[in-house]
């Protein structure tokens, strides 16, 4: 069962893998602000799982390891916030708010790094771990739910890839 787990574990981390790289290509054949936030998004989730599934695979988690993925994380969740913006535009303070929260949801994350005891877990921990997801799922349902309903004003082509990427981003919530 365990060799069942991991094989599927390796397999999303290739999936996501190939799909960044998909989309990578796509941006650099056809160039534009939403393709290249859109490769970065897939890119950095990409990165997340395969540093994830060495990760876990070698049975280290080295804190430097975690210091990268932290914002590797975040990060990929603003940059869906910028492929909305690119379709559906946000205020410009709106975005610099937001870029702001990632910076401090990292830095006190990172500076709060998982004790080595997991049984006495500190409250400041427990409380940037809280900020660290919603802030994430934020930056994930929002968009989500705006591409969705923006949608359907949309010609039927923009209209599918519109929900394509709702339920692709979606599904990742629901996985993650």
């Amino acid at each position: 069962m365990n060799a069942a787990i991991l094989a599927v574990a390796w397999l999303e981390a290739v999936a996501f893998s190939v799909l960044a790289l998909i989309t990578l290509a796509d941006w650099i054949r056809h160039r534009g602000l939403q393709r290249q936030y859109l490769a970065w998004a897939i890119g950095l989730l990409a990165l997340l799982t395969v540093t994830s599934r060495f990760n876990n695979g070698s049975g280290v988690q080295p804190r430097w390891l975690e210091a990268i993925t932290i914002p590797v994380f975040l990060g990929s969740g603003y940059a869906l916030i910028l492929v909305r913006h690119s379709f559906i535009p946000m205020r410009r303070r709106t975005l610099t708010v937001l870029a702001g929260l990632v910076i401090v949801v990292c830095a006190v994350f990172v500076a709060l790094l998982a004790p080595a005891s997991q049984n006495n877990i500190p409250t400041p921990y427990i409380v940037a771990t809280v900020a660290f997801v919603l802030l994430w799922l934020g930056f994930i349902i929002e968009p989500v739910m705006r591409f969705w309903t923006a949608s359907r004003n949309r010609p039927l082509v923009q209209r599918a890839r519109m929900r394509a990427l709702s339920l692709g981003y979606g599904g990742i919530v629901a996985v993650v």
